[in-house]
């Protein structure tokens, strides 16, 4: 594996990897860097500053570090993580992973099956072409699914608090069936006064009776888990589509 590292100073590097060099780590250091993969399977550090890393040919990690960076994986199955600041990650071809870490960041899978992850901050989601899973994490987030059948994944009440701080999916589309899009709440305990972690029950329109029950209406997805009959956790749907249990995995 070779290292190429910038200095600690404000380098402003523009780093290439060697074509006949197998996995090679380039090191962006501090300052504004540019790192270029090769056609193998690369990682590519960008420390701190606001750095543009590209993947190019290969399975490639690229690690943004400090800053606001812009990370393009391009071609093959690649991990992108942000890090600390603004970042934009740009999957590309072939399915990846895109992690935002801190910070309020720009997520977008483009072709084939990815996965994103926003975590902190308030972030933007795109899955593009294929079926993808997206997470927008803690923050109010905006996820959009693009083309494909796509989940959209929700681990803690936390991740989209009842109120103005929710998230929102900008193009939703169930089927009612086991195709098309999908809402998970699988993993969030549907009523926190019980041992464990029990599963919704949706009820469509109705009110809340009981902790543990999710209900839609004009658009706002909604689940009551402490028995209160008030909602602790809400999703916006955009354009108010027509929703049933099937969209929802419970």
């Amino acid at each position: 594996m070779a290292i190429i590292n910038g200095t600690i100073f404000n380098d402003n590097n523009t780093v290439n990897g060697s074509p006949l060099i197998l996995l090679p780590a380039l090191d962006g250091g501090a300052g504004s860097d540019i790192l270029n993969g090769n056609a193998g399977d690369d990682i590519l550090n960008g420390g701190a500053g606001s750095d543009i890393l590209n993947g190019n040919a290969g399975d490639d990690i690229l690690n943004g570090g400090a800053g606001s960076d812009i990370l393009n994986g391009n071609a093959e199955d690649d991990i992108l993580n942000g890090g600390a600041g603004s970042d934009t990650l740009n999957g590309g071809a072939s399915s990846d992973t895109l992690n935002g870490g801190a910070g309020s960041d720009t997520l977008n899978g483009g072709a084939s099956s990815d996965t994103l992850n926003g975590g902190a901050g308030n972030d933007s989601l795109n899955g593009g072409a294929g079926s993808d899973i997206l997470t927008g994490g803690a923050g109010t987030d905006s996820l959009t699914g693009g083309a494909g059948n796509d989940i959209f994944n929700f681990n803690s009440v936390s991740d989209s608090p009842a109120g103005l701080s929710r998230d929102v999916i900008t193009d939703f589309v169930g089927n009612g069936i086991f195709a098309g899009d999908q809402i998970d709440l699988s993993t969030i305990d549907a009523n926190s006064t019980v041992g464990g972690n029990q599963a919704f029950t949706f009820i469509g329109s109705g009110a809340f009776t009981a902790a543990g029950q999710v209900r839609y209406s004009e658009g706002i997805l909604q689940a009551s888990t402490d028995g209160d009959l008030s909602a602790e956790f809400e999703i916006g749907l955009r354009a108010t589509p027509q929703l049933v249990a099937n969209d929802i995995i419970l």
